[in-house]
């Protein structure tokens, strides 16, 4: 419930001028956001 809750906010810090929630557009606000972290999990993950 909480990372949903960051996913939204991550979004309205990058498109805040986007009414419209688009899947894609959430899902790239999210990667953009949390890419370094998305890093450092894949690399635990795969060591």
């Amino acid at each position: 419930m909480r990372k949903k809750l960051k996913l939204k906010n991550a979004y309205k810090e990058n498109y805040p001028l986007n009414g419209k929630i688009q899947g894609r557009s959430l899902l790239h606000a999210a990667l953009e956001k949390y890419k370094e972290e998305l890093y450092v999990i894949l690399a635990l993950a795969l060591a």
